[in-house]
Formats: structure tokens, sequence, C-alpha cells
């Protein structure tokens, strides 16, 4: 029996070598499971980041953000790849106010 941990662990490493299908295919399994995992919600949104989707990472992204505690290690990360997402939509009035937000919210790093 696979744990969300396990799956997410094989998702990263399906990732890692190129397999986004497989990845997307376990990170989505643990994030049906378990829709409060910020962290494998971040990985999905990497992972479509990867595949040259941007609007789903976005969304992958933005859930990852609003479920992750306020000191989680990954925050930054995060952050940064929301604002690449958007970048690779050439939403740049949404980039430069989300940036402005961010840095107000969680100033800057």
């Amino acid at each position: 029996c696979e744990t969300n941990l396990m799956k997410r662990e094989k998702g990263i490493a399906a990732m890692r070598a190129g397999d986004h299908q497989q990845a997307e295919t376990k990170f989505r399994q643990v994030v049906e499971s378990n829709p409060a995992d910020y962290r494998t919600q971040y990985y999905l949104g990497l992972n479509y980041l990867k595949q040259g989707e941007p609007l789903q990472a976005q969304l992958a992204l933005e859930r990852a953000l609003s479920l992750a505690p306020p000191d989680s290690d990954i925050l930054e990360n995060i952050l940064d790849n929301i604002a690449d997402s958007m970048l690779q939509q050439d939403r740049f009035d949404s980039l430069s106010a989300f940036l402005q937000k961010t840095a107000t919210y969680y100033g800057e790093t």
C-alpha cells in the first residue's frame, strides 16, 4: 500500500526524470485523497510549469499558497513560481499587482 508521502516522492522523482505525465498522476492521486496537502499542490504546479502549462501551474500554486502555513519552508518557492507562471502567461499587470501585494504582505526578501 502506497502512502501519500510515497506517491509524492515518486511524483518528484518522475518529474525530475522528465516523466511529467507520471508525476502528474502521482501528484493528483495525493491531492484527491488529501486536498489540504499544500506541498503536493506545490509540486503539481511546478510540474505544470515544466510542461509549459502556466495557467494550470498558477491555479495549483495558488491553492498551495492558500493552504500553506505562513512559516512554511517552501513559501518563497510557491510565491516565486506563481510569479513565474504569470510571467509565462504575459500577464504583466497581474504580475505587478501580485508582486506589490506579496511585498506588502510578506515583506521584501
